[in-house]
């Protein structure tokens, strides 16, 4: 059942004992007033979306449209990075156009979330060669789309001051406190402390999984 739910990596939701304690310390605190506030912000901008386009032109896909506002937001709150960033704005990693990818990272999460079971059920390479091919293709899109964004918040924080005053997504939280937890080693404290970049990916699925049946059951 553990490795189930490790289709991206190990997290915190599959582990155990002092690993579980490892991923907790890092994980918990990226949980904090900044990302509350993103995760309030976000809601309310696309709910003031949503309601535009309903006075304007009406819905007839009423449950579609709220499934897509709730993919938005956990889009924007794990991957997305602010308009000050002084590097390549990831939203263009939204887009499908010279970057080689198929899908474009909204369609990629809401491939592998309506996709799920087959996902956490079958293994990737005998995924591939099945009837559900667009399972695969959403898997592949979303693995690509969190090395790419990794590296971006890696070179990031490589080039901000030691204690970065932007927090920043869900992502950079949680590299950001991996990498403080990692200066500890070496030192006095034994043990793994800091998460290797599958271990991230493993948590930042996980916590996509918590959030869309939070926002949506």
């Amino acid at each position: 059942i553990s490795e189930m739910l490790e289709p991206f990596g190990p997290n915190i939701g599959s582990s155990e004992g002092e690993l579980w304690r490892v991923h907790s310390r890092i994980a918990t605190p990226s949980f904090d007033e900044s990302t509350l506030a993103l995760v309030r912000n976000e809601t309310q901008k696309q709910a003031a979306h949503l309601r535009k386009d309903w006075l304007c032109k009406g819905t007839t896909a009423f449950e579609k449209e709220i499934y897509t506002l709730t993919m938005k937001i956990m889009r924007t709150v794990s991957f997305d990075f602010d308009a000050h960033s002084n590097i390549n704005d990831s939203r263009n990693l939204h887009k499908t156009q010279s970057s080689g990818h198929k899908l474009s990272l909204l369609e990629a999460l809401i491939g592998v979330v309506m996709h799920l079971p087959h996902i956490l059920l079958m293994p990737k390479l005998l995924l591939r060669y099945s009837p559900w091919n667009a399972a695969y293709t959403a898997y592949s899109e979303l693995d690509s789309y969190m090395d790419e964004l990794l590296l971006q918040a890696s070179q990031e924080l490589e080039r901000s001051s030691e204690t970065p005053r932007r927090k920043g997504n869900l992502l950079h939280a949680i590299l950001r406190h991996s990498q403080q937890n990692g200066r500890q080693e070496g030192g006095e404290s034994p043990g793994k402390l800091s998460l290797t970049n599958q271990e991230i990916k493993g948590n930042l699925f996980i916590f996509l999984l918590a959030g869309k049946y939070l926002y949506y059951p």
